[in-house]
């Protein structure tokens, strides 16, 4: 099985740069890792991409990806207007309700995280869990969040966590559990992710299969200029 942590934040040179977070990935036994950027300009996008690319190699995988935080339903739909085709891996930062549902309402979006932050429920309710499925958008468990919390946040934030996987369950939306790292000294294991993801609900066939590339190769395949739709492509000839 080929694992991967989607949700790892790109760092500057420096004690945790992407060339350290990659060794200690490798050395945790990740087959690849994707490394995401905050798109404030199509700049630091394309900068963000030359970089991931550089950093492949044949012995581990380095996926693009971009993290949106958008304050409004019209900033992420334009954030996925200039962006979806620049990156193998969208992720919206959620917690706001109608961002959490602009989200999981568009195929667009690979992955909604923190759909729980600062709320008193799990940010995503029936007709959500449905829409994600329908749309295949992953809902996120972000061990960051656990990792740095306060005990009595903690236990809030579990809770939503163990709700959202309920929902999972009865829903068929997929769930993509992460380490949401800002350094290599935040990253954990695969194993250490899927008891984490055990640890709130899912039985541990689901947490590793969490942990699989997903849609990494469709979305690669998308970002081909002659790619129109799954299993159809234009002929250069």
């Amino acid at each position: 099985m080929r694992t991967y942590d989607l949700h790892i934040h790109a760092s500057p040179p420096g004690e945790s740069s992407a060339v350290d977070v990659i060794d200690f990935a490798k050395r945790l036994g990740w087959s690849g890792i994707a490394l995401s950027c905050f798109p404030d300009s199509e700049e630091i996008v394309n900068s963000h991409a030359k970089m991931v690319d550089d950093l492949k190699s044949k012995d581990f995988d380095v996926v693009k990806a971009i993290e949106i935080k958008a304050d409004t339903i019209n900033a992420l739909h334009k954030a996925l207007d200039s962006f979806r085709r620049k990156t193998e891996i969208v992720i919206v930062r959620g917690g706001d309700q109608e961002i959490n549902r602009a989200a999981v309402e568009t195929n667009q979006v690979d992955i909604i995280s923190h759909p729980e932050s600062q709320r008193s429920d799990s940010g995503i309710d029936q007709v959500m869990a449905r829409s994600a499925a329908d749309n295949n958008v992953s809902v996120e468990l972000n061990f960051r969040q656990i990792l740095n919390s306060y005990r009595k946040t903690r236990v809030h934030i579990i809770a939503h966590m163990r709700q959202n996987i309920k929902l999972a369950k009865k829903y068929g939306f997929p769930v993509a559990i992460t380490s949401g790292a800002y350094s290599k000294w935040e990253l954990r294991a695969p194993r250490e992710l899927a008891a984490f993801g055990v640890s709130v609900g899912m039985e541990l066939e689901g947490a590793f299969r969490s942990l699989e590339a997903g849609k990494i190769e469709v979305n690669r395949n998308k970002l081909n200029q002659n790619w129109v739709m799954p299993g159809v492509t234009i002929s250069d000839g």
